[in-house]
């Protein structure tokens, strides 16, 4: 399927998430009060984390500081002080690649401003960039059909992006792609392309990013 905003399918909405990375431990990290002195935390401006990794293994989520400070290798997201806490393996203080600590954020985007499943997605996906979906099986069928979509493209003219491409993780990122009818409710919307961010290449005025099958990062 191509993408005509002006065209056939200018009814369409197209909302894109891009489940960003950002480095923790060269952050300032505070140790929480007695008795949580296995517990450290910063303030997470991004809000609660899709996931938190530790050394790349996924952390535990917790439910309060406390059951952070009985679990290892757990994090905890205090969305009134916007602040997230961590307890590492070992006990330690989360500093200086001692464990590696990333956490984890969608961002997201659209063809228009756009509200879904409670969340605001951003008018600046170049849906007139968007190639057509093909999936091919190659001559040594082993089980699986790769999907190929191509390059995703974000608008940049005002570089809100100039930023943030340096301060998060964009590259090996999971993206998913949903498409569906703009009056018909958040219920028409169906996933059709769940992928990776391959590499990017941005201008002052764009971002364009390229994809790989998620069938690639799995096997």
């Amino acid at each position: 399927m191509a993408f005509d905003p002006n065209g056939q399918h200018a009814h369409l909405i197209v909302l894109l998430e891009i489940e960003i990375g950002r480095r923790l431990d060269l952050e300032t990290w505070t140790q929480a009060a007695h008795p949580n002195l296995s517990t450290w935390y910063i303030v997470h401006p991004e809000g609660e984390p899709s996931k938190v990794e530790e050394n790349g293994v996924e952390m535990t989520a917790a439910g309060s500081v406390a059951e952070v400070e009985a679990t290892e290798s757990s994090w905890y997201f205090d969305a009134s002080t916007s602040r997230l806490y961590v307890h590492v393996t070992g006990d330690g203080e989360p500093t200086d690649g001692s464990p590696y600590l990333q956490s984890y954020h969608w961002t997201r985007h659209a063809n228009e401003t756009f509200e879904f499943m409670n969340h605001s997605y951003r008018p600046d996906l170049d849906v007139s960039a968007m190639p057509d979906i093909s999936s091919e099986t190659g001559q040594y069928h082993e089980g699986g059909t790769a999907q190929s979509f191509g390059s995703l493209v974000l608008l940049n003219g005002d570089g809100y992006y100039d930023s943030l491409l340096d301060l998060y993780i964009w590259e090996a990122r999971r993206f998913i792609i949903r498409i569906g009818e703009r009056d018909k409710g958040d219920a028409n919307f169906e996933i059709i392309f769940d992928g990776w961010t391959g590499s990017i290449d941005w201008t002052d005025e764009r971002i364009e990013i390229g994809t790989e099958d998620l069938q690639t990062n799995l096997l």
